[in-house]
């Protein structure tokens, strides 16, 4: 098979949108979302780290330096990014599972000692410099990582945060795009 630069693409543009687990999910790239999805703003530089893994047992044999055969342990799928716009929807859910009101004229956004698992609804929206439109669809996740958050004279205020897929119904993920070469022929 002959190579196709045309195949590359890349992800110049997007956004990431959470809501409850439970909200409506969108099930095609291009269909509207419900109004429960809270677009998150501005992503660093960087964009939207996909990661999808595996964990294996190995079952070694007297016999064999090598696995003779292998278990699948578990299977993960992780989205990582850095939100830099400072706004209720990104802090919220960056310091855990807060609470905000209207304090006097100013916010008071309330960190719980403690403050459960935080599961949400995710999705992920790309256009590729072909026009092509892309969704990540998460239907339930857990923040499972939070960066530091570092205050800089001279760098945006970034909120970084890593979601890990759970379970839903057999499924973990659901990929949805435009782009005709991931369309299987019939």
């Amino acid at each position: 098979m002959a190579n196709d630069s045309d195949n590359v693409r890349l992800a110049p543009n997007g956004s990431v949108y959470v809501a409850p687990t439970g909200t409506t999910l969108p099930n095609t790239a291009t269909i509207a979302l419900n109004v429960a999805f809270k677009d998150l703003g501005y992503i660093d530089e960087d964009g939207v780290s996909l990661t999808p893994g595996v964990e294996f047992t190995d079952i070694m044999a007297w016999q064999s330096a090598v696995p003779v055969k292998t278990s699948l342990d578990s299977a993960s799928f992780e989205v990582q990014f850095n939100m830099i716009e400072v706004k209720l929807d990104t802090f919220q859910l960056y310091f855990f599972n807060t609470t905000a009101v209207n304090n006097f004229g100013q916010g008071k956004i309330t960190m719980s000692s403690n403050p459960g698992t935080q599961e949400k609804a995710v999705v992920v929206d790309w256009t590729d410099d072909t026009g092509d439109k892309n969704r990540l669809v998460l239907p339930k996740a857990i923040i499972a990582d939070r960066e530091n958050l570092q205050l800089v004279r001279n760098q945006a205020v970034a909120t970084g945060i890593t979601l890990r897929a759970l379970d839903s119904a057999g499924n973990y993920a659901f990929l949805y795009s435009t782009n005709p070469d991931l369309v299987p022929s019939t």
